[in-house]
């Protein structure tokens, strides 16, 4: 069963994928949230790194769905959204096996100079691609750089996306990571 707070964050996570605002995830939103990306990175359709990301996405998203999608109708419902993560959100073992993979495509994807670090640019560029404005990415980004040098390193992204999906504290810094929760 997940928590009050766990349920309200995967709610939210659900209302990012969920791009085409029709209640359900289809790949139409797979789609959207892909040319998002790549318009706010502002990569060139077709390039390498669009390939890229593009194909880690659409990599992550085809397991999620041939997992949550219960019924087979080639579309995920809230409700199956919520059964699905209340599962491989139930300890560490499913949540290295099936969450851990997403983060690790899209920071490979984003992280497109490979330092290791997200800049507040970059971070604003990945915070408005899930339907997200400039003012709650700078809130966001001053949250999760923990120790304020300007950048939010691969192990502070990662500790605020683990936490996201496996904390049940109310507050933490962890609710903000795809957008602001209601």
């Amino acid at each position: 069963m997940l928590s009050e707070v766990r349920r309200k964050k995967i709610e939210k996570l659900f209302e990012v994928f969920d791009a085409n605002n029709n209640g359900s995830l289809d790949m139409q939103d797979v789609s959207i949230i892909a040319n998002n990306f790549t318009k706010e990175f502002g990569w060139t359709e077709g390039s390498e790194v669009d390939k890229s990301f593009k194909g880690s996405f659409l990599k992550v998203w085809t397991t999620m769905f041939r997992e949550a999608d219960f019924n087979n109708d080639k579309q995920v419902s809230k409700e199956e959204f919520l059964n699905y993560y209340r599962d491989v959100s139930s300890n560490d073992s499913l949540y290295f096996q099936c969450i851990k993979p997403f983060f690790d495509a899209l920071f490979d994807s984003i992280d497109t100079d490979h330092d290791g670090l997200f800049s507040k640019d970059q971070y604003k560029a990945f915070y408005r691609s899930w339907g997200n404005n400039d003012k709650d990415a700078e809130t966001a980004f001053k949250k999760l750089d923990a120790n304020k040098d300007g950048s939010i390193s691969h192990l502070e992204l990662y500790t605020m996306f683990y936490d996201f999906f496996m904390s049940d504290k109310h507050n933490d810094k962890s609710e903000i990571f795809f957008g602001v929760i209601n």
